[in-house]
């Protein structure tokens, strides 16, 4: 069945100018889009109930009276206007009535909203089904206890998000409520497939505790499954964007499952991206990042409290979180577990086999700030935590990854217990091939693993000593790259008598021993070693010297090495090799490359004695940089009356050169060249006059026939009759050699105003319909060229209208079968991929005997992908043979790789670019994977092959092409 809604005409006008304000001021600035053809969207069956002509105002009660009407026959209702409930109103939720199932929707291309302005009850209450689809729900401001602000799934009732769906702007009043959707009871459920719920405020404004509040509040054996979508910019107390479970009294078998999607930019009091207690959550795959704990006790009292934080995960009262693949990056937490924190009690469980908690941090320097801040990336202060390998439904073995996390105090990478009992908190290193890397205690102990040390930390290593950690051997987990503030021991004397002794450091596990160890490190100040850019390290005995051996030698493009500076030096003395080795080494010490720009390469041309250059200059010059490169600049000889040029020369005559052969010669020093010329007699008008041609010499210059002479035979045509010159005059010259231009490229990502490049935000539809307008050759987009398009939503004022109406006329993009191009949506990876194939002119593609990809197979785009694949274009996630995530957004920086992989626009190292480029402050890591994509990406500039005939080498920049000039109304190719 299909109900309709309607507002008059007016209320569409003014519903549409209040939507865009309501959506802008919650959806995010850099929403971007993806390339696919998704199917027509095919109705439900339907009986005829409540002819169009009854319903016209689009009232609440109207609504409510069509899903009474439906009774349980399933039944999609679309909303052709915005439903505004005024302020002071009182209009009771609707509820869906067991047995029924009702999808609500937008007329196909809008998504509509239902607001409460004011409201005091929630949107809906589920008993039955309840689908979304591109409709928003906002406004709610629950003030009786136990209303929640926007959807109440009750035991029994289930609840779909799907694409386009917005939950948002909502918050509560009272206690033991949630924001958003709050699911409740035996088989109650709720799942996400798509849309996001943002900009909930789930904090009581007049309970101190806010003891049930979070945007997403599962409880009592409910089950929630987030297939796809976002969760972000909410606020909590207990979990920022989902909390699963309360009290054992009534929280029952409550479950979570992440299969994908992102949980993002929430905040809560603990459990920044989720917390998790008397239930299960498993993480499958997808995203919990940026996500902030600030450990308040509640929101009247911004004290820190040391038992709670957990950035992006908090893990209490018997909660088993299961983490077997997806990520959980840059969260944070004021207090303690910046990536996951368990608190009490000791049933708590935390089972890692897959994925990567990278990059999260516990430090806080505020006015508030603790002593302490431990466990950068995992901190048990209970319960136990097991890293071991698990395999895949495909058979796929999997091990977890912790990596980049920072602690302010003990335990960059995992903090394990306080007590000196197993049963209090107790960390499993099981058979798996699990790293713990890169991660950094700043003035703590144990950059990788801290944990309660029995007995203190004698010479030799005592059975009991770490009951903590219980490794099972053979014991291949990978530890690498940790720094601890507390400095480097050198391990017991009977490391080898526990299986992970070799790593009682202290920066890979917390140790302090007898014999400190310094680290070196030589920091290349955008120098290069053997492929490493950012820095060389090692250690040595404290005490010791360095071994000249061990000192690097840098290069740093255009730039010499004219020592080091010891870090922390406030002289700023310059050290040579030999300062640096003659001194014992106290401390960890780190050392900063120092750099002088080399001298530029000179060329300087002299024209001799029987000649000169135009004006009448007998010498000139042109700068090449330190490394040398091709002349571009040579002057044009003009011989003096009776002579001809020959040649250059840098050796005085011995060997000559044309000047196309000079343009070609690589010069790595300062040379000099010198004209060089021969006497030639006179022509007399039969013969022309064979004297200067530039390189191959003047074929004669013979009045009205001009520079080319007519070799004899035509006296009557030459000047004078007698000769070809007036004598004391000099010959005229010809037209300059053709110098050879370097490839340039035209950088086609722009930034946005604020100066940001976004690497990880999406990318729309438009955006990447502007990338390849702006990539097609003038010529092709000239004889191309469209300001008209068959889409109902873009027209000419539209800044995209020429790049989506040109790129459609070629037939790189087509549009929804509902007639609009979606310009603001996200491309998706299978759209990008298959609108790049189309750019590259491949119309026909012929499938391959085997899927690339383990999730393409009867995929829209298997033969787009498959093709891109195979011409190594794109990699997946995973690389070949993994994981494609077809219909996932792609972000700014994936985009960009593509592109340059396409166009072969790939410098090999940092160094292959220029000092004086333009830069980004959130692209400024040059060991991410991007870096080099997105400086390519975003910058003008010429360039040269390296030898490896694959990357290039920067030469100079040129201005960047102002777009905008193609993208008015009135622009013209």
């Amino acid at each position: 069945m299909k109900a309709y809604i309607f507002h008059s005409a007016l209320n569409r006008r003014i519903s549409l100018l209040l939507l865009i304000a309501i959506l802008l001021s919650f959806l995010p600035i850099q929403a971007i889009a993806y390339d696919a053809e998704p199917p027509t969207y095919t109705t439900p069956a339907s009986i005829a109930i409540s002819p169009l002509s009854i319903v016209q105002s689009g009232t609440w009660q109207e609504l409510r009276a069509e899903v009474i009407a439906a009774g349980t026959v399933p039944t999609t209702i679309e909303i052709t206007n915005n439903i505004y409930l005024p302020a002071g109103t009182t209009y009771d939720a609707i509820t869906i009535a067991a047995g029924q199932s009702i999808t609500l929707m937008s007329v196909p291309g809008e998504t509509y909203t239902i607001q409460r302005i004011g409201g005091t009850a929630r949107h809906f209450v589920v008993n039955g089904t309840l689908t979304l689809e591109n409709i928003a729900l906002s406004g709610n401001y629950p003030i009786l206890p136990g209303n929640h602000g926007g959807i109440e799934v009750r035991a029994g009732g289930s609840l779909y998000m799907e694409e386009g769906s917005v939950i948002g702007n909502n918050r509560r009043v009272t206690n033991d409520s949630a924001s958003a959707v709050y699911v409740t009871g035996v088989g109650s459920t709720f799942t996400m497939n798509g849309g996001e719920i943002s900009h909930n405020n789930a904090l009581s404004v007049t309970a101190t505790n806010s003891t049930g509040a979070a945007p997403v509040f599962v409880i009592s054996g409910a089950v929630f499954t987030m297939n796809d979508g976002v969760i972000r910019y909410n606020t909590g107390r207990f979990g920022g964007g989902v909390r699963i479970g309360r009290t054992a009294a009534i929280g029952g078998d409550n479950r979570m499952y992440l299969h994908g999607g992102e949980i993002y930019n929430n905040t809560a009091f603990f459990g920044g991206g989720v917390n998790l207690e008397f239930g299960t959550f498993t993480m499958t795959d997808g995203i919990i990042r940026d996500n902030i704990a600030t450990g308040f006790q509640n929101n009247t009292t911004l004290a820190l409290t040391d038992g709670r934080g957990g950035g992006g995960v908090f893990i209490q009262n018997s909660g088993i979180f299961n983490m077997q693949g997806g990520i959980i990056s840059g969260n944070h937490s004021y207090t303690h577990g910046g990536g996951v924190m368990s608190g009490t009690p000791a049933a708590n469980q935390f089972n890692m086999t897959g994925g990567t908690i990278s990059d999260n941090t516990a430090y806080y320097t505020g006015p508030l700030a603790t002593a302490t801040n431990t466990g950068g990336g995992v901190r048990m202060t209970n319960g136990v935590f097991t890293m071991t390998s698990g395999m895949l439904e495909d058979g796929t073995i999997t091990s977890g990854t912790i990596t980049g996390n920072i602690a302010g105090n003990d335990g960059g990478g995992i903090w394990i217990g306080t007590g000196t009992a197993i049963a209090n908190a107790r960390l499993n290193l099981n058979v798996g091939a699990g790293a713990l890397t890169d991660n950094t205690s700043l003035f703590g102990n144990g950059g990788g693993i801290f944990t309660v040390a029995n007995n203190g930390y004698p010479p030799s290593l005592l059975a009991t000593h770490y009951p903590n950690i219980l490794a099972t051997a053979p014991f291949i987990i990978t530890f690498s790259g940790n720094v601890a503030g507390g400095g480097k021991f050198e391990p017991p004397a009977n490391a080898d008598a526990r299986p992970f002794g070799f790593l009682l450091n202290n920066y890979d596990i917390n140790y302090i021993g007898l014999n400190r160890i310094a680290l070196i490190t030589f920091i290349l100040n955008g120098g290069n070693v053997a492929g490493d850019t950012d820095s060389i390290g090692f250690t040595i005995p404290q005490f010791d010297t360095i071994d000249a051996s061990d000192i690097p030698d840098p290069e740093k493009l255009l730039y010499e090495l004219i020592g080091w500076i010891r870090v922390g030096d406030s002289t700023y003395t310059i050290l040579s090799e030999v300062d640096i080795k003659a001194e014992p080494i106290e401390t960890s010490t780190a050392f900063i490359a120092q750099w002088e720009p080399l001298d530029p390469i000179i060329i300087t041309y002299l024209s001799g004695t029987d000649g000169t250059f135009s004006g009448g200059k007998t010498n000139a010059s042109e700068t090449l940089i330190a490394t040398g490169g091709y002349p571009t600049q040579v002057p044009t000889p003009i011989a003096n009356y009776g002579f001809r040029f020959i040649g250059w020369s840098s050796d005085d005559g011995l060997s000559l050169l044309s000047t196309a052969e000079l343009m070609a010669l690589f010069i790595d020093t300062n040379t000099t060249f010198t004209a060089h010329w021969e006497i030639c007699p006179y022509a007399n008008g039969d013969n022309g006059y064979n004297g200067y041609n530039g390189e191959n010499g003047y074929n004669g210059y013979n009045g009205n026939n001009g520079e080319n002479g007519n070799n004899g035979g035509n006296h009557s045509n030459n000047h004078n009759d007698s000769h070809d010159y007036i004598p004391g005059h000099q010959r005229p010259p010809s037209p300059p050699p053709a110098q050879p231009e370097l490839p340039s490229r035209q950088a086609y990502l722009i930034g946005t105003d604020l100066g940001y490049i976004r690497p990880n935000a999406n990318i729309t539809r438009a955006e990447v319909a502007t990338i390849f307008f702006r990539l097609i050759d003038d010529s092709v987009r000239a004889s191309n060229w469209s300001q008209t398009n068959p889409y109902s939503d873009v027209v000419l004022e539209n800044w995209f209208n020429n790049a989506i109406s040109t790129t459609t006329r070629m037939g790189i993009f087509k549009g929804r079968p509902d007639g609009t191009f979606a310009p603001n949506q996200a491309i998706t990876r299978a759209e990008l991929t298959a609108a790049a194939m189309r750019f590259m002119g491949t119309t026909e593609i012929q499938n391959t005997d085997e899927d690339l990809f383990t999730d393409i197979s009867g995929h829209w785009a298997n033969m787009y992908i498959n093709a891109m694949a195979a011409n190594n274009w794109v990699h997946g996630p995973n690389g070949q043979g993994g994981t494609f995530y077809p219909d996932r957004p792609i972000t700014r920086a994936e985009t960009a790789a593509i592109i340059n992989r396409i166009f072969e626009r790939l410098p090999e190292y940092p160094a292959d670019l220029l000092s004086d480029m333009i830069t980004w402050p959130d692209n400024a890591n040059t060991g991410a994977w991007y870096y080099l994509y997105l400086q390519s990406a975003s910058n003008s500039y010429t360039f040269e092959i390296k030898p490896n005939s694959i990357h290039e080498r920067w030469i100079a920049l040129i201005p960047v092409r102002d777009w905008a000039e193609l993208e008015r109304p009135n622009s013209v190719p």
